[in-house]
């Protein structure tokens, strides 16, 4: 039998634009001061969870994550220079709507509410949950068996991973709830778990 893979999800801490309702996607934003917290809370709870077991930290190229993954490798003693950068775990490309509120977004393209919650859809420029469920999936596929990871990402690639490791169809998937960051979700053979990670 095949050893088991663990992947610990991680999606980085506020940001400015979290705070003020704005569509990230592949642009980006700092941490605020509260998301400085909370990457510090993921970092003690998983130091805490993996007590210095072997542990591979991959992370996405946007800033927000990378900023919070350094916060992390420090609790978990991981060397910068063996953080693995991976393009796959990267948000949603929004195309022309990163950066833009719900009234920007209505007001400038008057989306229709059914077709955007479609995993075919994709904003002018952007990418569809299809797209990005394609490139998540390749990554959790080559995770190789009998590794404990920490994947520093997004919250839409939270939720399409989530999905992918119970199986889900696309609608089911969408109706996930989304990733809030006072956790961490473990992904593992049992299946699907949360780790709380309450910030000082």
């Amino acid at each position: 039998m095949p050893a088991s893979k663990t992947i610990y999800l991680v999606r980085h801490g506020q940001t400015h634009w979290n705070r003020d309702r704005r569509l990230q996607g592949q642009r980006d934003s700092p941490l605020t001061l509260v998301g400085i917290e909370q990457a510090r809370a993921y970092g003690r709870a998983l130091a805490g969870e993996l007590q210095g077991s072997g542990v591979e930290l991959h992370v996405s190229p946007l800033p927000r994550a990378q900023q919070s993954a350094g916060i992390i490798s420090e609790a978990l003693g991981i060397p910068w220079d063996e953080i693995r950068h991976e393009p796959r775990l990267m948000e949603r490309n929004q195309g022309a709507w990163d950066g833009l509120n719900a009234e920007e977004i209505e007001r400038g393209f008057n989306p229709d509410p059914h077709l955007r919650r479609s995993w075919e859809f994709a904003a002018p420029g952007g990418e569809s949950l299809a797209q990005l469920s394609a490139r998540v999936v390749a990554w959790m596929d080559q995770v190789g068996s009998g590794r404990v990871v920490v994947a520093v990402c997004h919250g839409v690639v939270s939720r399409v991973m989530r999905g992918a490791h119970l199986g889900l169809s696309p609608a089911d998937t969408i109706a996930l709830p989304g990733h809030r960051q006072d956790r961490i979700f473990r992904l593992a053979d049992s299946g699907l778990s949360e780790l709380m990670c309450p910030a000082s």
